[in-house]
């Protein structure tokens, strides 16, 4: 029988988990459709790519927005990083001979170095994503100003992965968790050049 707590916990890592899910799945397809299109293998119009892949790209920020986001009443990594510290039972398998709490000090001083990457995807987010920003009246070009690459992306995304998946493999019920660790861009390269072919 799974306890309260760590019943908790492991909603806390599905909910994030699907974030991560949706937000790095939709980058890897924006990449590939990229790809696709500068090379010039492209069998969808420029117009529906374009569509599809400016919409995976805002599907990846929202989700990584959320993941990242440290509203009170959301769930979101600093909430998994509180509760684990809090509340360590709820992480049985948590490596022996090392506090829960240190470990979560450790992730905590490895998250702050995304600071400037979180700052612009909340920047994206708040400006031109969830509403648009009165103050891109006064500059259109806003949005511009600090835009989020590709390299950051992908740099936060694997910090996300391994965080998440590290807390996961310290649950001892697994059930029901989303397949994040099976992410592969391989499989979707696949689906690409079927889909092109």
């Amino acid at each position: 029988m799974i306890l309260a707590d760590e019943h908790r916990a492991h909603e806390i890592i599905c909910f994030l988990a699907g974030q991560y899910v949706k937000g790095w799945k939709a980058f890897l397809i924006a990449e590939q459709i990229h790809i696709a299109e500068v090379n010039q293998v492209s069998k969808i119009s420029k117009e529906l790519g374009t569509i599809i892949r400016i919409s995976c790209l805002e599907t990846s920020v929202i989700a990584l927005a959320n993941i990242i986001s440290s509203q009170k009443d959301s769930i979101h990594l600093d909430y998994l990083f509180d509760y684990a510290a809090r509340v360590p039972s709820a992480f049985p398998l948590s490596p022996k001979g090392e506090s829960l709490a240190k470990i979560v000090d450790d992730y905590r001083h490895l998250y702050k170095q995304f600071g400037q990457t979180r700052t612009k995807v909340f920047d994206q987010r708040d400006q031109l994503l969830v509403h648009l920003d009165k103050k891109l009246l006064e500059n259109p070009r806003l949005h511009m100003n600090n835009p989020i690459s590709d390299d950051e992306l992908k740099h936060i995304y694997s910090f996300l992965h391994t965080t998440i998946y590290t807390f996961a493999t310290y649950l001892s019920n697994k059930d029901n968790l989303p397949t994040f660790d099976k992410v592969k861009s391989r499989e979707i390269k696949n689906d690409f050049s079927i889909m092109l072919s």
